[in-house]
């Protein structure tokens, strides 16, 4: 008669407790998995009646659109996109002119910054010289 090592024979109830847990755990998974996947076709398949109806509507509205005249409507619509070109060129002209004024008041207070750290440092440098002086005065 054939003789098992008693370790062998322990590793492999181990093993095939772990194969059991492991085809467990797997087929949990898989019975998610086809949960998910049940929920997530019937959502697909209606957002896919609705995009069906939606391209059926479109077809709808083309077929109307094509059976359109649309000379009048056009020609008023040049007419109006002539209109507002000009008045984009109105008002292209306008922001030049803001821009430059904008321009020429940041470089005024730029200069006036300057000048006025200029003053801070005057004043700074002028009170200190009072303050010395001061100091000289209180102890005389």
């Amino acid at each position: 008669m054939l003789a098992i090592d008693p370790l062998l024979g322990a590793v492999a109830i181990v093993l095939g407790a772990a194969n059991v847990v492991a085809l467990r755990a797997v087929s949990r998974r898989r019975r998610d998995v086809n949960i998910v996947l049940v929920s997530e076709t019937a959502k697909l398949d209606a957002v896919s009646a609705d995009l069906r109806g939606s391209i059926d509507a479109l077809g709808a509205k083309l077929v109307a659109l094509d059976e359109r005249d649309d000379t009048e409507a056009l020609a008023t619509l040049d007419s109006r996109v002539a209109q507002l070109t000009e008045r984009l060129g109105t008002l292209g002209s306008r922001v030049d002119s803001v821009a430059q004024t904008l321009d020429g008041a940041s470089s005024d207070i730029s200069a006036k910054e300057h000048e006025l750290a200029a003053l801070q440092r005057h004043l700074g440098e002028t009170s200190a010289r009072f303050d010395a002086a001061l100091g000289e005065v209180r102890e005389a």
